[in-house]
C-alpha cells in the first residue's frame, strides 16, 4: 500500500496565519458550498480564528499552538450539485523563533 505524504507549514506560537486550499483542479464545474475546518493535536492550544470560501478555495486564519508541537489541520468542503464532500488535510508545526 503506498503512503501517503501530508504537508507540513511552520508557524510562531504569537502569530495569526492564514492557509489557503486551492481546489480548482478537483471541482471540474462545481463550486464550494460550503467548508468546514477541523484542528487536532496533543493540545487544544492551536484555534480557527477564522474561516471564508469561495467558488474554487478555503480559507483558514489559524492561531496560538504550543510551540514544539504539530498539528493536523483537516479542511473538508461540500459541493454544489449534491456530489460527495472532499477532504484535505495538512500538518502545521509551532516553532518559537524567538
Amino acid at each position: 500500500m503506498a503512503q501517503r505524504t501530508i504537508s507540513t507549514y511552520l508557524k510562531h506560537p504569537d502569530e495569526i496565519r492564514p492557509f489557503i486550499v486551492q481546489w480548482h483542479n478537483q471541482l471540474g464545474a462545481a463550486s464550494i458550498a460550503g467548508a468546514t475546518w477541523t484542528v487536532s493535536g496533543d493540545d487544544a492550544a492551536m484555534t480557527v480564528n477564522s474561516s471564508s470560501f469561495t467558488a474554487k478555495q478555503a480559507t483558514v486564519y489559524l492561531e496560538g499552538g504550543t510551540a514544539g508541537l504539530t498539528y493536523n489541520v483537516e479542511c473538508r468542503i461540500t459541493r454544489t450539485g449534491d456530489v460527495a464532500a472532499l477532504v484535505h488535510e495538512f500538518n502545521v508545526e509551532v516553532v518559537d523563533h524567538a
